[in-house]
């Protein structure tokens, strides 16, 4: 009999496991339930709209302590909501404990303190870019809705639309109401404004 078999869970190595974004949660529940393995999922408080919720700290990232001698790699692979065991050059890269304990630490420090200081923009809000080669530029924000430290943003530059990331600490609102305008000298067909003085 294989003596990694008979380790204790904990020393088992630590993996990581893509799964679908906005489906963690329920990943880390199905990998429980039908392999039995241990899974840590980082979670960390955010406002939004007005309430704390928790959310992914690695979206679209889950950790999992596997034996491959006791669930085969494929059965991860299977599970629901699960994209795949992440892999380099196809072998399943262990993750030291000491990453995985800093991860812990950081996450419970973020939550002590109130969590992830989360945006307030919505898709479709006039942003303003205050730092960078787009610096001054307004856009439209695009996403996503995560704790993502870079979101997309829709530019108008120079006349051509471009879709581009940048830090979500780049941007500011910008108003809704179109800039202002020149104004009129003439009343339309090229007839000219009389100006009044003020004699």
């Amino acid at each position: 009999m294989d003596e990694a078999n008979n380790l204790p869970a904990g020393a088992w190595p630590w993996y990581a496991v893509h799964c679908q974004r906005f489906n963690e949660l329920n990943a880390a529940k199905a990998l429980e339930a039908l392999l039995g393995i241990v899974v840590y999922l980082p979670q960390v408080r955010q406002r939004f709209r007005g309430r704390f919720q928790l959310t992914p700290f690695f979206p679209g990232y889950l950790f999992v302590r596997a034996n491959f001698h006791v669930v085969a790699r494929s059965k991860i692979n299977t599970i629901p909501r699960v994209v795949r065991l992440v892999t380099c050059n196809g072998v399943p890269q262990a993750i030291p404990d000491a990453v995985i304990d800093q991860i812990y630490t950081q996450v419970g420090t973020l939550n002590n303190q109130g969590g992830l200081a989360g945006h307030h923009f919505q898709p479709g809000d006039p942003v303003r870019l205050k730092h960078g080669p787009f610096r001054g530029l307004e856009a439209a924000f695009l996403g996503p809705m995560t704790p993502s430290k870079r979101v997309k943003v829709l530019i108008d530059f120079l006349g051509n639309l471009r879709c581009t990331d940048v830090p979500v600490d780049d941007l500011e609102t910008a108003s809704a109401t179109p800039p202002l305008r020149q104004k009129r000298r003439t009343r339309g067909k090229g007839r000219p404004i009389r100006q009044h003085s003020g004699n």
